[in-house]
């Protein structure tokens, strides 16, 4: 038997031991409880947001909007660039969430891409240190709702989660309990692994700061609990809770810093080249296109004449791609003028070449010309035109130099005949003709060729009396020419007239 001495101090040592082992006990349970961290989620319809304000109200992290995609454009929200540069300076924990309006998977897939794009360059910027919170897809637009069944939706938010997945990212799901009832498969965004970002209002938090709140009766717990729309406060700001948020925090696993890229394929003038980046930290590689090289073309001329039209053919040598231009055949030459009246000075007329479609030709380039030298006295005279570039042949051309005119002096009426009297032209001239008719317009006209330009009068007998005659004049001169004489005329002087006697 013990002493009641010692029976008190037994109890007194079992009373201390249950002491130590519930208080154990209680540590244990207390190890394993639900942490929970009060958040809020941002946009440019909250404009500019004190960042400093909201941690020192308990905030532990914060979900910025990037944007979407409509009328399709890419959209970033206005204040991103400012709220995530905020974050980061105010040392939030902060994730982003990108407002969907994909109908289909292509749809879908260019959400993903242009939330990626937007992520690298944040991050290449600097403000990735405390972007350590999923990428979440939020669905809730009645356009999709109304348009698309639950099959759809599905698998446009599968699209969009792996690829966020497949770029290092983790993908969140937001949406409300009528969308993840009626229009998401909540099966399937468990079964791949997606985080869950729950909206329901209107309910007191307090029960479910020890216990996480779950999807309706899917059995589904949230992630985050969006329990606000900015009513508790009337500040129009979206209040969440997040449960463990120590597990929902993960560093993205690399700040890239790329080297300065190598070509690793080649651009042609069929293919575009690729160039490669690597991190230099991971090891990460990303491409960009490098634009097709020209052709390498050779021209391949077939000169055009004054019969047919010619060719351009320029075809690559690399290739073989051709593309083909016709030279229109050449179809008029043209002198300035071809008739002169001496008068001392040298004469060159302008040439004139114009295709087949109305093109002047150009000298130098499409042609040369030569000239007769001299061309200052009476004479013929040579134009020689040579195509050249992408025109072949050559033309001649001719023009005169014709002596200066004279004019008559007087015409003396006789018995059935007249005297013509001219002033003389001697210079640069053979002799002279003169005409005479009936009629005003030398119809039926005689001509006299007098061979001396010493000749100044001229009596022409045979008339009918009592006859009014017309009479002109004109000079000549007898030039050889490739061998042959030819006759080269002034023009013809004014009209005279008078009436014969009987």
């Amino acid at each position: 038997m013990f002493s009641g001495c010692i029976m008190k101090k037994i109890i007194s040592v079992l009373l201390s031991l249950i002491i130590i082992i519930g208080s154990v006990l209680c540590t244990g349970v207390n190890a394993f409880a639900l942490s929970t961290a009060k958040g809020v989620d941002v946009s440019e319809h909250n404009g500019n947001v004190n960042f400093n304000k909201l941690k020192n109200e308990g905030n532990k992290f914060v979900m910025i909007r990037l944007g979407w995609i409509g009328n399709g454009a890419n959209n970033i929200d206005k204040q991103f660039w400012e709220n995530v540069k905020k974050a980061n300076a105010a040392k939030m924990n902060f994730g982003i969430y990108f407002y969907s309006y994909a109908f289909d998977k292509a749809e879908a897939q260019e959400e993903a891409d242009f939330v990626i794009d937007t992520l690298e360059q944040m991050i290449d910027k600097g403000y990735g240190e405390y972007f350590t919170l999923p990428v979440a897809y939020d669905l809730e637009d009645k356009l999709i709702s109304n348009n698309c069944n639950k099959t759809q939706i599905t698998s446009n938010m599968v699209t969009f989660c792996e690829a966020v997945k497949n770029a290092g990212y983790r993908p969140m799901v937001y949406a409300n309990l009528n969308w993840f009832n009626n229009y998401i498969d909540i099966n399937t965004v468990v079964s791949k692994g997606y985080l869950v970002w729950y909206a329901y209002w209107g309910i007191s938090t307090n029960n479910y700061l020890t216990k996480q709140i779950e999807v309706g009766k899917t059995g589904v717990k949230a992630d985050i609990w969006q329990y606000d729309d900015g009513s508790i406060k009337n500040d129009n700001i979206d209040r969440n809770i997040a449960y463990n948020l120590e597990s929902l925090i993960q560093p993205i696993p690399c700040v890239h810093i790329y080297d300065n890229g190598t070509i690793t394929r080649q651009p042609t003038c069929t293919v575009a080249g690729v160039k490669t980046y690597t991190c230099t930290v991971c090891g990460k590689k990303k491409t960009e296109s490098v634009a097709k090289k020209a052709h390498t073309y050779k021209n391949y001329v077939t000169k055009a004449t004054s019969r047919a039209n010619g060719s351009i053919v320029n075809k690559c040598s690399v290739c073989g791609t051709k593309k083909s231009t016709t030279v229109p055949k050449v179809s008029s030459f043209k002198l300035s003028a071809t008739n002169y009246t001496y008068d001392g000075k040298v004469k060159t007329p302008a040439v004139t070449i114009k295709d087949s479609k109305g093109k002047t030709l150009r000298k130098g380039t499409d042609y040369d010309v030569t000239y007769s030298s001299g061309r200052k006295n009476v004479g013929k005279y040579v134009v020689k035109i040579v195509l050249k570039g992408n025109y072949a042949g050559t033309k001649t051309l001719y023009f005169n130099i014709n002596p200066k005119g004279t004019s008559i002096v007087k015409v003396t009426p006789k018995s059935k005949a007249f005297t013509v009297s001219w002033n003389k032209q001697t210079n640069q001239t053979t002799g002279y003709q003169i005409q005479y008719s009936v009629y005003s317009n030398f119809k039926s006209a005689k001509t006299i060729t007098m061979p001396k330009n010493t000749y100044y009068a001229k009596s022409i007998t045979g008339l009918s009396g009592n006859k009014r005659y017309y009479v002109r004049i004109r000079t000549y001169k007898t030039v050889k020419f490739n061998g042959k004489n030819y006759n080269l005329y002034s023009p013809w002087s004014s009209t005279k007239y008078t009436t014969t006697k009987k």
